[in-house]
């Protein structure tokens, strides 16, 4: 299998970023790229990542990444895989981040569509908050 260049997302998702985050500024990610969103839905759904479904399309290419960003993902699927086999393959880190945003998109979403739009922000910062906390006890 020959090795990713990007990041994916479900093709469905496109739509509603552009509408939900970056043209109604949420969490002032309107003039943010793909990038800083991606990174913040895979901290959002590293507890319970959701396999993607149905057809997928690109969000950003890995040369968007600088080092620090590459070495927060691989972080992240450290916890799950404890070969440094898996580690190793590009592919499969990425099919599981990609994972963790599938789920932290829909945490996002469900949060926008179920809460008030003036205490958005703290919510979402208050449960990434508890996440950073509970990752920083183990």
């Amino acid at each position: 299998m020959p090795k990713r260049d990007r990041f994916y997302i479900e093709d469905n998702l496109r739509e509603k970023i552009n509408q939900q985050i970056k043209n109604y500024n949420f969490l002032n990610m309107g003039e943010s790229k793909n990038k800083e969103i991606f990174l913040y839905a895979v901290a959002l759904g590293v507890d319970a990542p959701i396999q993607m479904s149905g057809k997928k399309e690109g969000l950003l290419l890995d040369k968007d990444l600088d080092f620090f960003d590459e070495s927060l993902l691989y972080a992240v699927a450290l916890q799950k895989f404890n070969n440094i086999n898996d580690i190793a393959e590009k592919n499969i880190v990425y099919d599981y981040v990609e994972n963790c945003a599938n789920r932290g998109f829909r945490i996002i979403f469900n949060t926008i569509d179920n809460s008030s739009l003036e205490n958005i922000d703290k919510q979402l910062l208050i449960e990434l908050n508890e996440k950073y906390e509970k990752l920083s006890i183990t």
